[in-house]
C-alpha cells in the first residue's frame, strides 16, 4: 500500500500531505533510491530513507503527519519551513516537525547529494520530547560527519541480505536518533536564515518548473508584484546569488543531465531548454562547461561503458 496523499490549500497553492508507508517498497532511478521500510518491531518508527543526487534537485511546498529529517552530504541549497529559509551546505542536518510546510532546492552550482528519513517517535517519547522542543533553528553541523556514516551503514544493511537486517537497521536508526539530538544540543554552528517572500516563493517554483536559460524576468516580477530591480535586488538578498546566475547554473545542470541520463540528441535537449537553435545552445554550453554538448555525452557514455 502506498502512501497517502491528500491535497489542501495554503495561499491557493496546493500543498501536498504525505503519510508514512506502510507496507515496504523501493524506488530506484538515475538520481534517486527510495526505500520505505516499515518493519515490524516493537520500536517500529522509521517509515523510510532516501537518497537523492541531482544538481537541480527541487522539492514542491509539502507537508507530513511526521518528522523528517535532511542530511545535505555534499553541496549547496536552501530548505524553507512556511516563511524562514535556511541556507545549507554539506555536513548540515534540517528537521521538520509534523505538519510544517517546507520545501526546499540545490543551488544548482554544484554537484549535491541529500539523505532523508520520515519517522514517528510515538514509542519513544524522551526523544519526541527533544525533537519538538527545538525552536526555529532547524539546521545544524555535523561536523564529524557521523550522521553520514550512520545513513550510509543503514542502506548497506537494506541492501544486504543478512539474517536479522531489520533488528539491525532499527538499532542504527536509534544511534541516529541519539547523535542527531546530541548534534543539535551541543552544536554551535548555525547556518544563515532569513525569511522567505511569497514573492520570491513564487519565483522559484517558477524557475524550477519552466528552466530555461533566459527567464523571462518581467513576467517573473509581474507574477511577484515586483519591478525587475527590485526583484533581482530581493532574489540576491534571500538566495545569495542574482537570478541570472541561479537560472543559468539550473539550466546547464539540467542540460547536463538530460545529455548524461536520459540519452537526449543535442537538439531535444536545445528545444527542451526553449534555446533558439542548436548552435545557440552548444556555445552556451560549452562557455560554461568547457566542451560542446556532444562532447560532454560521448564522454558520459563511454564512462557508462566502462563500468
Amino acid at each position: 500500500m502506498l502512501r497517502s496523499k491528500l491535497l489542501v490549500a495554503l495561499d491557493d497553492e496546493p500543498v501536498l500531505r504525505e503519510t508514512l508507508p506502510v507496507a515496504p517498497k523501493v524506488t530506484r532511478s538515475h538520481d534517486e533510491l527510495r526505500i520505505e521500510l516499515p518493519f515490524r518491531l516493537a520500536l517500529e518508527s522509521l517509515g523510510y530513507i532516501g537518497v537523492v543526487s541531482h544538481e537541480t534537485w527541487h522539492v514542491a511546498p509539502h507537508e507530513h503527519d511526521h518528522f523528517e529529517l535532511c542530511y545535505v552530504a555534499e553541496g549547496r541549497g536552501w530548505f524553507a519551513i512556511d516563511t524562514q529559509v535556511y541556507h545549507v551546505r554539506d555536513s548540515t542536518l534540517f528537521l521538520t516537525k509534523s505538519g510544517e510546510v517546507h520545501h526546499g532546492a540545490a543551488l544548482g552550482t554544484q554537484p549535491f547529494r541529500l539523505y532523508y528519513l520520515g519517522f514517528h517517535l510515538r514509542t519513544m517519547r524522551s526523544l519526541e520530547a527533544a525533537f519538538y522542543q527545538l525552536g526555529t533553528a532547524r539546521t545544524t553541523s555535523d561536523q564529524g560527519d557521523t550522521i553520514r556514516a550512520i545513513c550510509e551503514a543503514i542502506f548497506e544493511e537494506l541492501e544486504d541480505s543478512q539474517p536479522f537486517r531489520a533488528e539491525m537497521v532499527q538499532g542504527l536508526f536509534l544511534q541516529l536518533l541519539v547523535a542527531t539530538s546530541r548534534v543539535y544540543a551541543t552544536s554551535a554552528v548555525q547556518h544563515p536564515q532569513t525569511v522567505l517572500s511569497p514573492a520570491i516563493k513564487r519565483v522559484l517554483d517558477q524557475l524550477h518548473a519552466h528552466i530555461t536559460a533566459r527567464p523571462d524576468v518581467a513576467a517573473l516580477g509581474q507574477r511577484a508584484h515586483l519591478s525587475r530591480s527590485q526583484l533581482d535586488r530581493e532574489f540576491k538578498r534571500h538566495l545569495g546569488v542574482t537570478l541570472g546566475r541561479y537560472a543559468r547554473s539550473l539550466c546547464i545542470e539540467r542540460a547536463k543531465y538530460l545529455l548524461r541520463n536520459e540519452a537526449m540528441s543535442v537538439s531535444t535537449v536545445a528545444d527542451t531548454l526553449d534555446f533558439s537553435s542548436i548552435h545557440t545552445f552548444s556555445i552556451f554550453f560549452k562557455r560554461h562547461v568547457g566542451v560542446s554538448p556532444r562532447e560532454y555525452g560521448y564522454a558520459c557514455r563511454e564512462n557508462a561503458e566502462k563500468v
